[in-house]
């Protein structure tokens, strides 16, 4: 008996441990030697440019809005000074039955050529991307939501690699800016979530193709754009559809979009939730990309971030349950001191999650990693609790997202 609560306790300590390293340390080190590799003995990367104003294709800026009222105009007026040719750039908002001003704001910059596509019952965004790309004009459509203002340049950088043949999306990059909204800890905490993503997606982009976008800024071609279903994340099944269809999927970090943080912590909860919940129902929908032998290191990265990443809280849930056991079976002081450091680091998470912490915890020096370790146990929890979700059958189709004014 002793000898099977050994091996169980050694299996589950070491599975749950491998998961954790892998997927902070041994991932982006894989990515790293990969990319040095291809680069020591492959070929570099292609280098894309700008075209004349001549050469540049006709797209459409496909704007998803419920309830923006308090971003749109600001979103309509940034998106009609971006440096594209007009006559080339086609402005669309869709509406998902919005119940505040959004309409009525859009409606005043008809006359500037942006056009409403208004649904009168609630569809999800998904479903209203899918009817307004049979109305776009534009060869390639450009995804965004109201909140994102895009850098003047955003578009063409988006644009340039479209002119290889073998490219049929593209993905920008999104930065923060916090708003007066009295939540710049989280703000910091999720900008540092973002960047290690994003640091993720460029090694991705390096080795093979990134995994998905965010729904602020990513490209198509229209021709590659099929409707999909309502409760799958668009944002990562438009772009894994772009490489079933043997496409190439490029990140162009030079295009940005900027968006103003005015989130709480049960703002990410929720997000992370909804994010893991549609990523189960995209993950079965697209298993065919986890093929290792028909899209190599794709698959892996594949799996990686829309799984594994998400199993954090129950592999931390391995290590320490593994630990216990043997160190209750005499294995050694290893386990204990294993025992006492991850408790130690729920203890910190804990002392992070005070709404009113006494006065010797407001220090900035214990303040802030107990407020990192709090983002971080309660975004690894959120996920699990998505995928549980998501496996349940549990689905999201319409989307009501938190905004307040950023002014």
């Amino acid at each position: 008996m002793k000898l099977f609560i050994a091996i169980f306790a050694h299996t589950i300590f070491w599975t749950g441990l491998f998961l954790i390293v892998y997927v902070h340390i041994l991932n982006p080190i894989i990515l790293i030697c990969i990319g040095i590799f291809q680069k020591l003995f492959g070929s570099s990367s292609k280098q894309f440019v700008y075209r004349e104003d001549n050469e540049l294709p006709n797209v459409t800026l496909l704007i998803a809005a419920y309830n923006e009222e308090a971003v749109i105009e600001a979103k309509l007026m940034n998106s009609l000074e971006l440096n594209y040719p007009r006559d080339k750039m086609e402005i669309l908002v869709f509406s998902d039955c919005s119940t505040d001003q959004t309409d009525t704001i859009v409606k005043n910059y008809l006359r500037h050529g942006v056009i409403l596509n208004r649904f009168n019952n609630r569809k999800g965004k998904t479903e209203c991307q899918n009817l307004s790309i049979k109305k776009a004009s534009g060869e390639i459509i450009v995804f965004s939501d109201a909140p994102s203002l895009y850098n003047k340049d955003a578009i063409k950088f988006l644009v340039a690699p479209f002119f290889d043949p073998e490219v049929g999306g593209v993905v920008g990059r999104v930065v923060f800016q916090t708003s007066q909204c009295n939540t710049e800890a989280v703000a910091v905490q999720e900008s540092l979530h973002i960047r290690f993503l994003q640091w993720i997606k460029s090694l991705e982009s390096n080795v093979s193709m990134p995994v998905g976008a965010s729904g602020s800024i990513f490209a198509i071609g229209k021709n590659l754009l099929n409707p999909i279903p309502a409760n799958v994340a668009d944002d990562l099944i438009r772009p894994l559809e772009v490489i079933r269809q043997g496409y190439r999927l490029i990140y162009q970090p030079q295009a940005v979009a900027t968006e103003f943080f005015c989130e709480q912590y049960e703002d990410i909860q929720r997000k992370k939730i909804r994010s893991a919940r549609r990523a189960i129902v995209s993950l079965k929908m697209e298993r065919e990309l986890l093929n290792p032998f028909k899209y190599g290191i794709f698959s892996v990265q594949f799996l990686t971030k829309t799984l594994l990443r998400r199993l954090l809280f129950p592999s931390y849930v391995m290590f320490f349950l593994g630990a216990l056991l043997l160190y209750f079976i005499g294995k050694g002081s290893f386990y204990f001191i294993m025992i006492l450091g991850l408790l130690s680091f729920a203890f910190g998470g804990f002392l992070g999650g005070i709404q009113t912490p006494p006065k010797i915890l407001q220090k900035q020096v214990i303040r802030y990693p107990c407020t990192l370790i709090y983002y971080y146990m309660i975004t690894m929890y959120s996920a699990f609790k998505g995928i549980i979700l998501g496996l349940c059958g549990s689905e999201i189709v319409t989307w009501n997202p938190a905004r307040k004014d950023n002014s």
